[in-house]
């Protein structure tokens, strides 16, 4: 028989259990391990921060032709720090470069991004309109916790600067398949 004091004792395990749950914050809740993503009511997550540039992988080759500088095998390795803690950590972008003589360029490659929880992965593009300035879009797709998940980064560098800043979305991957028509 279920005493006075266990029923008490359940209630308030179970109180305080919903209070948390409850109090997750927004931008997290659906980022638990192995918690199923539901596209149509997951909400898309803004986010801003700031990568500190690291250092280029020795296996980096560098050609100079009459058409400007060429880039092959690039690896550069570097920290980002976003205002959603799902997207910080260490990040690796691979792939290469063509930059013409006024500093017009571009770049085809792939980033990474890891943390404890997970890895986001996916294509990346670069365009600079000088030497100084350079424009990035990363789409990637997430893997661990962040199955389900997708993020989208613009990311702008100045050279003068140690770092670049970030503006970008966290979706659900399957956003496209939601019928909103209804609601």
């Amino acid at each position: 028989m279920l005493s006075p004091a266990k029923a008490i004792t359940g209630a308030i395990v179970f109180a305080v259990g919903g209070a948390l749950l409850i109090a997750q914050p927004f931008q997290q809740q659906g980022s638990v391990p192995g918690a199923a993503i539901d596209p149509c009511t997951t909400p898309i997550v803004p986010v801003t921060g700031t990568i500190i540039w690291g250092s280029e992988g020795p296996d980096t080759q560098r050609y100079t032709t009459d058409s400007g500088q060429h880039i092959r095998n690039f690896v550069f390795n570097s920290t980002m720090s976003l205002s959603d803690d799902r997207l910080d950590g260490s990040t690796t972008a691979t792939g290469g470069w063509d930059q013409n003589d006024d500093g017009g360029g571009i770049y085809r490659g792939t980033r990474v991004i890891e943390n404890t929880d997970g890895t986001w992965e996916g294509p990346e593009t670069l365009a600079s309109t000088s030497e100084l300035a350079f424009y990035t879009m990363s789409d990637l797709t997430g893997t661990g916790a962040y199955d389900g998940l997708s993020a989208v980064l613009f990311i702008e560098n100045n050279i003068d600067h140690p770092g670049a800043t970030i503006l970008g979305s966290i979706y659900p991957t399957d956003l496209a398949t939601c019928d909103f028509s209804t609601e």
